[in-house]
């Protein structure tokens, strides 16, 4: 891990990188979205230094507390083991907020020097450790990335980076979730991932040949309260002619969930979305499921809000009513739906 040699910082000093870093991210993106490589490239440098300070602050932060840790834990029983392990969180306490290095492996070791006699404790040290790792990995990748100048996927690692500091040590959970969109051809199943995905919609109509794949990220809240989850949701477009459906269906297999899709002006759209989740279940088995009428913004429903909420009601009661032209609750879906995968996940 490479870090600046520097001073420790103060309560102050740790907010103030924490800001620094925000702002960092904020400026890349509207350069990104503005596609201006000189001030990119400018960006880069200033993001990487950033990313130094926000590794630094929290890898100094995940050692200390485990050392604090298994000082704790072994001064409440008199052993020569329990005194060599206060020794070395001595050490290792003394030297936090120096450049040594491999603190965070001399951090993990101690870690694991708790399992024999805590085993709670030596657990909540380990996943500390893997914090701090990923704040090792996420500068490593920060760097890649800047001199790849492949500046969105350095983004990303700002973010995560970004994340941990604003989390503190709390829990940051990664997730990886496999969604596919069902339903019938012209419902608009790609109006909506592009809508999600890319913030852009299209009136003109391409029918999807095969099946398309899209990454996206989220940030939500942990489950309990505490920290974040990171998720990434690959959103497959499931062809929806009629004839294909045999095709079709060899692409739910692995699947975390599902987002059936009707027209509300075409009643036989609706009407299909029994038998889309009847094949969809029999592949993928019985996962989180939200029924949507879409294209709400066009006069003239034929399909109510009721008739989609009482078929949702047989798979888990969850559903919505979509524009993907306006934007309607496209983003609400989609974070529904990876809120019960993530629940789902836990059981």
């Amino acid at each position: 891990m490479v870090i600046n040699s520097r001073t420790p910082l103060t309560d102050g000093e740790d907010i103030d990188v924490r800001s620094a870093l925000k702002k960092i991210i904020a400026d890349m993106e509207r350069a990104i979205a503005t596609r201006n490589s000189a001030t990119l490239g400018t960006l880069s440098i200033r993001a990487l230094d950033a990313a130094n300070e926000a590794a630094y602050v929290y890898e100094r932060g995940v050692i200390q507390q485990i050392a604090e840790q298994a000082n704790s834990t072994a001064s409440k029983s008199k052993s020569m083991a329990n005194d060599q392990l206060i020794s070395s969180a001595e050490r290792l306490l003394a030297e936090v907020d120096s450049d040594t290095p491999n603190l965070l492996s001399r951090a993990k070791k101690l870690a694991e020097s708790l399992e024999a006699d805590n085993r709670p404790a030596a657990k909540e040290a380990l996943r500390l450790v893997s914090c701090g790792q990923r704040a090792e990995e996420a500068l490593l990748r920060t760097s890649e990335y800047m001199e790849a100048q492949n500046y969105r996927e350095m983004l990303e690692s700002l973010r995560e980076l970004s994340e941990l500091l604003e989390t503190g040590l709390g829990l940051v959970k990664m997730y990886q979730f496999k969604v596919c969109l069902l339903g019938e051809g012209g419902v608009g199943k790609t109006s909506l991932i592009r809508r999600f995905a890319f913030n852009v919609f299209t009136d003109e109509y391409s029918q999807t040949m095969g099946t398309k794949l899209t990454r996206k990220d989220l940030t939500l809240p942990a489950p309990g309260g505490r920290g974040v989850c990171r998720v990434r949701l690959l959103i497959w477009d499931i062809i929806g002619h009629r004839k294909l459906h045999k095709l079709a269906q060899v692409h739910f297999s692995g699947a975390q969930g599902a987002i059936a899709v009707c027209d509300l002006g075409r009643p036989e759209t609706y009407s299909a979305i029994e038998s889309w989740l009847s094949k969809f279940f029999e592949s993928a088995g019985n996962v989180p499921v939200v029924v949507v009428g879409n294209k709400r913004d066009r006069i003239g429903h034929l399909v109510s809000e009721q008739e989609v909420e009482r078929l949702s009601l047989v798979y888990g009661g969850r559903y919505f009513l979509t524009s993907a032209k306006n934007g309607d609750d496209v983003e609400g879906l989609f974070t529904t739906l990876a809120k019960a995968m993530i629940e789902s996940s836990q059981k």
